[in-house]
């Protein structure tokens, strides 16, 4: 009779770098290719392409109030 031992789950350690999940690639830094959504990119972690700035967002508030007033 054979004994089943019980797979141990490992978790990955926390200084792995994973990378990219779009391109595969293994480097610490965004691509930005993905569509960020509430700003979390694809993989999950923060985008820094969704992050906008004092000044980007007061652009975006200009635009939208002077597109609406045409």
């Amino acid at each position: 009779m054979l004994k089943t031992v019980p797979k141990r789950r490992r978790h990955i350690p926390a200084y792995t770098c994973l990378g990219c999940p779009l391109t595969k690639n293994r480097s610490n830094w965004c691509f930005r290719l993905c569509k960020p959504h509430n700003g979390l990119g694809f993989c999950g972690r923060p985008a820094p392409h969704a992050l906008r700035g004092r000044i980007q967002r007061g652009i975006d508030a200009y635009k939208r109030t002077h597109s609406l007033a045409k």
